[in-house]
């Protein structure tokens, strides 16, 4: 199915997120901080991205930033994740953040979001 890349600096969320998408049946690479994540960008060329708000150096706004001003990034499908609701509004102007995932999920959520992602992107 897809390549996605999951950032998010909580290993026990990342390993969440992981085996309910391979479960689907995804491949799944990962990253723990954003500048971590912008070089899995280079190096892996995902389907999309799940990208957490809070991370450690270059949190998820900072991340987004970059990808919409690059050319090679700024159409990569965008989850933004967080357990923080105002952080949404940060995100909302974003043309490549295509949904939100709460913290916390159920893995039907995560599979059914991600699923209707990538159909926008692949209609």
């Amino acid at each position: 199915m897809a390549k996605i890349l999951i950032a998010d600096d909580e290993a026990d969320i990342r390993d969440v997120l992981r085996i309910g998408l391979e479960r689907a049946g995804h491949s799944v690479s990962e990253a723990s901080t954003g500048s971590q994540c912008l070089e899995r960008l280079k190096e892996e060329r995902p389907d999309l991205l799940i990208l957490d708000v809070e991370m450690p150096g270059w949190d998820g706004y900072t991340v987004q930033l970059h990808l919409s001003q690059n050319v090679m990034t700024a159409k990569l499908p965008v989850i933004v994740m967080t357990g923080l609701q105002p952080a949404k509004k940060l995100f909302e102007n974003f043309k490549q953040v295509k949904g939100f995932l709460n913290k916390p999920f159920e893995e039907g959520q995560l599979v059914q979001l991600v699923d209707r992602c990538l159909q926008k992107q692949n209609p």
